[in-house]
Order: C-alpha cells, then structure tokens, then sequence
C-alpha cells in the first residue's frame, strides 16, 4: 500500500513504517522540493502584506514575519503543495496528515479528492474545541495587561535616577535578561564593545524584557547603566495600550482571500497571537511618542531575527519620523528555510517595514539574497564570533552531541542516535539553556539507557577540541567546530525541514546531512577521511562567511551603516 504521510511528528512516521506499506515521503526529495515553493510562498505572502499591510496589527501576527520558528505556515504550504504533486506523478492509496485543515485544503484539489485522506490527530484536548482560541486570547489578554502594570510600577519606581536624553540620538535593538549587567555596564550580547566604540553616535539602547524575575532591579540597572536606555514605560500613556488591545481584538477579524489556504491562515493566527504578540505592538506606540514628547531619533539598529516585534518596531519609527534611517544586523547562520523571513519582499518595502539596509556576516551569506528595489545587503563585521586558534586534541572515539532550543527536535535527535550504530562511543551530550533539562534527561535515560556510554557537559570550549565530529541540527555550534577543523553531522529530519544552518556549499565536504541512523558510523567515518583530506576548506568558510572584526572593519561597518544606499537594489 502506497502511503504519503505528511505530518510535522516523526513518530506518526513510524507507526506506519511496516512491511506492508511503501511510504512515499521522502525527507531529501521533500526538502529540495520546499526550496523550490519559496518563491511562490513569498509571492502569496506579498500579497497579503499588500491587503493588510496598512494595519499596524498585521506586521506583529506570526504569517507576516515568513520566520519558520513563529510561524509554520511555510510547513503546512509545502505539505500541501507536496501532497499534490505526489498524487500527480504516482499513485498514492493515503494520504496520512495532521489535522482537519491540511484534510479539506487537500479535499479541495479534484484529483487528491480521490486518494483517501486520514487525519493522525496528536492535538491536545484544547487545540480541538472550536472556539478555544477566544479563552486563549482572553487569556493572553490578562497576561498582557497583568505584564503592563508591574513593568510600570518596577519603571516608575527609578524614575528619578533617569539621565535626561540628548537630541538626536541613535537607538539598538536589543534583548535584556536579568544577568546583562556588570559595574554599571551593559554587557551587549550581540554588538560585543561596537556600541562603546562609536560615542559620536550617541547610541541609546531600545531594550525588550522577555520573562524578566528581578524587575525592579533590572530597571534600576538600566536607568544606571553609562550607555543610555529607552525605557518605553518612562513615553508609553494609558491611550497606548488601550490602543493595543484594540488592535489584538481586529487581528481575530483578518480576513483573506477565498482560497485553500484561507482557514489555515486564520486558525495560525488566531491560535498563536499571544501576550508577546500585544506587547511587540507597544513599539509602535512609543515611536508615536518619542515623535511628539521624545529625543529625535535618527537612526535604528536593529537586531534582526524576521520576528513580528522587528516588523512593528521598523513599521513604527518608520511611520513617525521622516528622516530616520534603519538598517538591520542579522548576527547569525540560518538555514535555506529561514532565510525566507530575511528575504525582503515589496509589501515590505512599500508598507515601510524594511529597513534600507540588511547586514550579513559575510559576502558568501549577501550573495544568496535576490536583489530588490529600495533594500541594500551588505557585509559587516561578526560580532559575536571570536575566532580562536584552538589546538585540537581529537579523540578518535568521541562524539559531541549538541541539542538545539527546541524541544521537539532534541527528541528527535536522541531517537536517531537510540537507533545508531554508535554504541562504542564516548558520547557527550549539551543541552540548550532555553529547554526543559530535566524533560530531556529522563528522554535521553529512558532512550539510550545503558546501551551507550553518554555524559551531560555544560562548557562547549572544554569539549569541542576533544571531539572528533559535531552531531547536530539547527545549531551555530558548527562555528566553533569548524575553528578547530572537525567536521559536522547534521541530523536530516525524517518528517519535515531539515534545519541546517551550515552554508549549503560546503555539504560533503565540512559535513554532511544523514537521514539514516544504521549509518551513521559509515558516514562519520566518511566525514573525517574528507575533512582531512579538504582542510582547507575550514578557511575558506572563513574568508567567506565569517567577517573579522578588525578595527577598518569596524569603522567600514559605521561609516556605511545608515548612508545611503550606493544604488536602488541590493548589492
């Protein structure tokens, strides 16, 4: 029996894998095909960008970001788009999918209509009662104003120790937690000591507080801090967020074209519009403020990860001030599937939501971005990779398991080792700081029990030299491999995108994707002889990913940051 199952959880792949039944989803041919839909996908998404793009609400729902980590809308296109092209070139007795939408988006086409189509349901309780998603905006609507008051009161409380702000000023987008300060000093994650070394800039910091305990002390350290910070409690009036969650109740009415994709598009954003969601539309707000009663502000940094809360904040500052210049910093690796949100379309452009200029890290990364009127991309400096001449002490028998930040695909990864063929070796196991430890430890005691000799290690650099290969996926853990010259397995998943964030031309030559775990010694084995034999190569990702951050560099990297563009498209 011919049987295509599309769905997002491996383990429903398994159920079906017997002796009977021939499975026709193939991971390699399902990822090559997506690749070649991310046109068509931003085409469609344009579109709605050019319907709904005048509301500021829209840019902070998770469909306009195109970013795979809030939105799986991309997933649920190319499943669908997969199915029917499965059907169209051989025969197909079922087609196996996850909920009802994919079940009558597929029931729409004439010819999929034929095949039998069966929902494997993994949905909690709450996902399948229709209306649960106005509980859960109601909900995210407390939480949202409960978030409100106690981050005006904690701001409120230091008021006083504010620095009066000079006019005009430079803001960067960055992210703060409860361990960003020291002696009165913003320990920037991402732009290393560039803020520091640019004063004539008069940079201010534009921070977003995700989850913070301590808040009275982290507003207190922000307000002492020697560079400057934007509080926007210090601008933000009652209008504002009463203005918010006016906004939150419309995005519950979006409407959109009569198409297939039509109720899909509605239940994600229903479903995943949350109290983050809201609070990322106070952005638009204070650039509103900061316009009427604040410092002129004539440039933006921005951090930019393709999230909603860039979206908004660009579309805002944007809107309110004529003359500010904005350009965005990508300061990471990402995979084919997630350049997608960094991909500027024309809604954007048109709407007032890109920045002018997008920052890469290195020529090899600008060179994979199609070219667009009113966007430049170009190269700066990695601030947060520091190249170090490691001396690699490999132990040809161990292997360094790094887990990702997400949940489901640790599990996924620990499966596919549970089912290698690695059982002499040493195998050290990092886990992700954002997960649930203690989940995965008894996951990974219950999955590899004593069939393998594993060990839990908290500091990378102690390990990286020892290893003889990186066993991954979705990771920027490669980086630090590659500076001692050991090679990388990625993890190919066996259901859905395979997130690789390693530079597609360098795959078999600095790692490979394997998608068989009976294989796995084979091919690690195939991956050190070439590695070793194609040194050189490590450098020349180097040369070409990575930009030094020399001091030339870095003053390159100011100098061009908000000029304008030396032409109309993107270089």
């Amino acid at each position: 029996m011919n049987i295509l199952v599309i769905h997002q959880n491996y383990k429903v792949h398994e159920q079906y894998l017997t002796a009977d039944n021939r499975m026709l989803f193939r991971p390699q041919e399902f990822d090559a095909f997506s690749k070649q839909e991310i046109g068509g996908f931003n085409e469609y998404v344009n579109g709605l960008c050019k319907l709904h793009g005048h509301r500021p609400e829209w840019w902070a729902t998770s469909v306009s970001s195109r970013n795979i980590f809030f939105s799986p809308f991309f997933q649920t296109w190319c499943f669908i788009r997969y199915a029917m092209k499965k059907v169209a070139e051989e025969r197909v007795d079922e087609i196996v999918c996850e909920n009802k939408l994919i079940q009558d988006a597929l029931s729409a086409n004439p010819e999929v209509a034929k095949v039998k189509i069966t929902v494997a349901d993994t949905q909690t309780w709450r996902q399948k009662v229709k209306y649960f998603f106005l509980l859960r905006f109601v909900y995210s609507m407390i939480l949202f104003i409960f978030r409100s008051i106690r981050h005006i009161y904690y701001a409120g409380q230091g008021r006083h120790r504010a620095t009066p702000v000079a006019n005009p000023i430079c803001l960067v987008d960055t992210f703060v937690s409860e361990k960003s300060f020291s002696n009165h000093e913003y320990n920037d994650p991402f732009f290393g000591n560039f803020i520091r070394s640019t004063p004539e800039k008069n940079w201010h910091y534009l921070p977003y507080l995700n989850r913070i305990q301590d808040l009275r002390r982290c507003y207190k350290e922000m307000r002492l801090c020697k560079t400057p910070f934007v509080i926007m409690e210090d601008f933000l009036k009652l209008p504002d967020y009463l203005w918010v969650i006016g906004a939150s109740i419309k995005v519950m009415f979006l409407k959109f074209p009569p198409d297939i994709f039509a109720p899909i598009l509605r239940n994600e954003i229903r479903s995943l519009f949350s109290r983050d969601n809201m609070t990322f539309l106070l952005r638009y707000r204070l650039a509103q403020r900061l316009a009427k009663n604040g410092p002129k502000v004539s440039g933006l940094l921005d951090w930019y990860e393709a999230q909603p809360l860039d979206n908004v904040q660009n579309l805002g500052f944007k809107t309110f001030f004529n003359d500010l210049k904005i350009a965005s910093y990508v300061g990471a690796f990402f995979s084919p599937f997630q350049a997608i949100g960094y991909q500027a379309i024309s809604g954007e452009v048109e709407q007032n939501v890109s920045a002018s200029k997008i920052f890469f890290y290195g020529a090899g990364i600008v060179a994979s971005f199609t070219n667009i009127p009113g966007v430049c991309y170009e190269c700066a400096p990695a601030f947060r990779i520091h190249k170090k001449d490691i001396s690699p002490h490999k132990n040809e028998n161990n292997c360094f398991i790094v887990l990702p930040n997400m949940l489901p695909q640790s599990e996924e990864i620990i499966d596919f080792i549970s089912q290698s063929d690695i059982h002499q070796k040493n195998l050290f196991i990092s886990l992700h700081p954002a997960t649930n430890k203690e989940h995965l430890k008894s996951y990974i005691t219950a999955k590899l029990g004593d069939k393998f000799k594993y060990k839990y290690v908290e500091r990378f650099a102690e390990v990286v030299s020892n290893a003889e290969i990186i066993i991954s996926t979705g990771t920027s853990a490669f980086v630090d491999a590659f500076m001692t010259k050991i090679p990388c397995l990625v993890v190919g998943s066996r259901s859905k995108h395979t997130l690789n964030f390693i530079p597609e031309k360098f795959e078999n030559i600095l790692f490979k994707i394997v998608h068989d775990p009976r294989t796995l010694q084979s091919t690690i084995r195939e991956s050190l002889k070439t590695a070793q034999e194609k040194s050189n190569y490590f450098d020349i990702f180097f040369k070409e990913f990575v930009q030094p951050q020399t001091s030339a560099d870095i003053t390159l990297f100011s100098n061009n940051l908000f000029s304008s563009c030396d032409k109309n498209v993107g270089v």
